[in-house]
């Protein structure tokens, strides 16, 4: 074989380089495209399925607030701080080592999840509903039986408001499966498994506190599709189906409203009122015998006659001022 190369050759080698010049500038260009990828911590969600979840759990934050605030009978709050996407072995290192955690399912959904509440949190919690004001007392330990029977109390009051949170997408059911002190009892997942870990800060009186949610994105796979910014509003604004106007119903038939029995009213001078003793009279601008009105709320609603039944003091209901409207009630 000659070593000499004829001038076919030549044009032929000359034509290749070239065209693989053009090749490599075309691969530069699609490089900058290429986004870095971690095979040890791949991404599942999208941002708009990020964006979704943040304003899921931001009115879950804000259910929890008002059901907790009601429940505790004191100022409750609760903000979100971040929903992110993490290994669960990063969830476990994120959280001290005794703390109170909860595992909960999610039907339909498969698998378990965790509520984990901060200690200072929990304590704050604890000593307001043994009759306390919710001052943190510093303690890093676990909780005794009593402590935690009242905090499994709580945790099913947030799983309720996570449900209703989640209502305008899916409807899910909420479980309590068992609770514990300790990270090293509970595991829902594998660590190197991918899990959203979603992080509110909370507030009770003059102490603060993280409680953290873990889910597993394999439980969440079945309903990814629907994690969709359109989706979350189309379905927001939708009419109330019947089933949630009768569980809505159902809730305020058992709140407490204040009743007002108002005999009658008297107007005084403000020297009248300071100069009033033992023994004086306040005429009032009803009579004997009359129908004295029952106020509920800022409104009256209905006359009564006042009288003693099984020896106590009480009304009763002679004629309806003012009926609630179904409006009023659902406001």
């Amino acid at each position: 074989m000659s070593e000499i190369l004829s001038q076919d050759e030549i044009n032929a080698l000359l034509s290749a380089f070239a065209s693989s010049e053009a090749e490599t500038g075309k691969f530069g260009k699609r490089l900058k495209e290429v986004k870095q990828y971690d095979f040890a911590r791949p991404d599942k969600f999208s941002k708009e399925q990020i964006r979704t979840l943040q304003m899921i759990h931001s009115t879950f934050a804000r259910m929890l607030s008002t059901t907790l605030s009601t429940y505790l009978r004191c100022p409750f709050q609760a903000d979100l701080i971040s929903v992110d996407q993490v290994t669960y072995d990063e969830f476990l290192k994120s959280i001290p080592h005794t703390t109170v955690i909860c595992t909960f399912s999610m039907e339909p959904l498969v698998g378990n999840s965790v509520i984990e509440i901060n200690l200072d949190v929990a304590f704050s919690i604890i000593d307001r509903l043994m009759g306390g004001t919710g001052t943190l007392i510093k303690q890093a330990r676990e909780l005794t039986d009593i402590e935690q029977i009242l905090i499994v109390r709580v945790v099913e009051q947030c799983l309720n408001s996570y449900a209703e949170a989640w209502a305008s997408l899916v409807q899910i059911t909420p479980k309590l499966e068992g609770i514990s002190s300790n990270t090293l009892f509970t595991q829902i997942a594998l660590r190197s498994d991918m899990v959203m870990l979603v992080t509110l800060e909370a507030r009770i009186g003059t102490t603060v506190g993280t409680i953290s949610l873990c889910v597993p994105i394999v439980t969440l796979e079945p309903i990814l599709a629907k994690l969709s910014v359109q989706e979350y509003f189309s379905r927001q604004k939708q009419e109330p189906d019947e089933a949630m106007l009768l569980r809505m119903k159902s809730a305020l038939s058992k709140a407490e409203l204040e009743c007002i029995a108002v005999l009658g009213r008297a107007y005084l001078r403000i020297g009248e009122l300071m100069n009033l003793q033992v023994g004086d009279f306040i005429v009032l601008d009803s009579r004997a015998g009359e129908d004295i009105q029952i106020w509920i709320g800022s409104k009256p609603r209905f006359f009564a006659q006042p009288g003693i039944t099984a020896n106590r003091r009480g009304v009763r209901i002679t004629k309806v001022v003012e009926p609630f409207s179904e409006s009023e009630v659902l406001q």
